[in-house]
């Protein structure tokens, strides 16, 4: 078929994603084919991985098609995906970043997240492990939170957190 077709211009949009089930005729632009990868995640939520209450990461994705491997974010979602989700297990309500203790009602930047786990850390030192003083491996983090595993590095710190820390033991 791949022979048969014109070759594409190089201004036009592609076509929707290969090996995507519901393939479409026409070429949709980004915006539409993602909109179209969250309709089919309402529609069809037993095709779809639901990540948001086991992530480990913030990076890591919180939606992952069952056999295409396609990958959503609830901080890239269109506003009225939030509406339409299929509910977490147990009702539970649960943040952008999975497992974290407090809930947080708006996406928060990547900065933003790193703050709200610093002031933890500061507030809450108990519920960290401070590894800055075994470290065998210098990639190691330098905190670890108890819980929920999330990591932190000095060397990513934001200014104010050097003279908040607990001293060295």
């Amino acid at each position: 078929v791949q022979s048969e077709l014109p070759p594409l211009k190089n201004n036009e949009e592609r076509p929707i994603i290969a090996n995507w089930p519901n393939s479409v005729s026409q070429p949709m632009s980004k915006p539409q084919i993602r909109d179209e990868f969250w309709k089919d995640l309402i529609q069809n939520p037993g095709k779809w991985w639901d990540n948001r209450s086991g992530k480990r990461n913030a990076k890591a994705p919180d939606f992952k098609h069952k056999e295409t491997g396609e990958v959503l974010w609830m901080t890239s979602s269109p506003s009225w995906v939030q509406s339409e989700l299929p509910p977490l297990k147990n009702n539970e309500e649960r943040p952008i970043i999975a497992n974290w203790p407090n809930s947080v009602s708006q996406p928060m930047s990547k900065p933003q997240i790193r703050d709200e786990f610093w002031k933890d850390l500061i507030q809450n030192p108990g519920k960290w492990w401070d590894n800055r003083s075994g470290k065998r491996n210098a990639k190691a983090p330098d905190f670890k939170h108890k819980e929920t595993g999330e990591v932190l590095w000095m060397t990513s710190s934001p200014s104010w957190v050097q003279s908040e820390l607990p001293p060295l033991k």
